[in-house]
């Protein structure tokens, strides 16, 4: 009877899997069409690179960047469906179809943001990691946490509120750094950490415009009083 059950998940799991890579594949495209559509706002070109088989995790480098941008990555990573029960599994905790973009401005923010959406634990972790250097709780809202430390810079709140309340409905986690170089124990080199991370669930972007996505976030990016050699220049950096 064992033996039995274990070839039938075999036969499952074997025959699920041409099935699960085949709608990867085509959500891939889809996603990768989707996406080239919305940084045409940010930049003139970008470059794809596949991660994975089945085109199920793929990276969007932007070239020929428009400001604020100094550096634009878009890593997306599509659901284990070429895996049945790892899928289910997954699926069931909550893991979907997810966008990470990690950008770096053309300067130092002089105020780091932190925003999560309620019940993203990641958020908690990483506010509870800065006791020697804590973040101050602001006023939710529509579901997201937002917490801030450094210089002042109402402006870009005010914009961060704005673009929540637009585009907010993918939106999962932000975090707006200051950018420094981090030691790497695989490298002799340094590598220069990010000013803005942010992930989305790309499920929810199917009815989403790419080039308003994109460009109200570029637009609040803008708005971010960024660190220069005199000091502080809160200056709208759109062109």
């Amino acid at each position: 009877m064992t033996n039995r059950i274990f070839v039938i998940i075999l036969v499952i799991l074997m025959v699920w899997w041409p099935i699960g890579g085949l709608i990867n594949r085509r959500r891939g495209q889809a996603w990768l069409a989707w996406l080239q559509a919305g940084l045409k706002e940010l930049g003139a070109t970008s470059t794809i690179k596949w991660l994975r088989s089945f085109q199920s995790v793929g990276q969007l480098t932007v070239k020929d960047l428009r400001s604020p941008f100094r550096s634009f990555d878009v890593l997306f990573t599509l659901e284990s469906r070429d895996n049945i029960i790892l899928w289910v599994l997954r699926h069931m905790r909550g893991r979907r179809d997810e966008m990470i973009i990690q950008a770096n401005l053309l300067a130092n923010p002089v105020q780091e943001l932190e925003v999560g959406y309620r019940g993203r634990r990641s958020y908690d972790v990483y506010l509870a990691k800065q006791k020697d250097n804590p973040f101050s709780q602001l006023p939710e809202q529509d579901g997201f946490r937002i917490a801030k430390r450094g210089g002042e810079d109402q402006g870009s709140i005010a914009r961060l509120r704005m673009f929540l309340a637009n585009q907010g409905q993918v939106i999962q986690r932000m975090s707006l750094q200051r950018s420094e170089l981090q030691e790497n124990q695989r490298s002799l080199f340094p590598r220069e950490s990010k000013n803005l991370l942010l992930r989305a669930d790309m499920t929810r972007m199917d009815a989403q415009s790419p080039a308003a996505f994109f460009s109200a976030l570029r637009q609040w990016a803008g708005s971010v009083a960024v660190e220069s050699d005199e000091g502080v220049d809160g200056s709208p950096k759109n062109t």
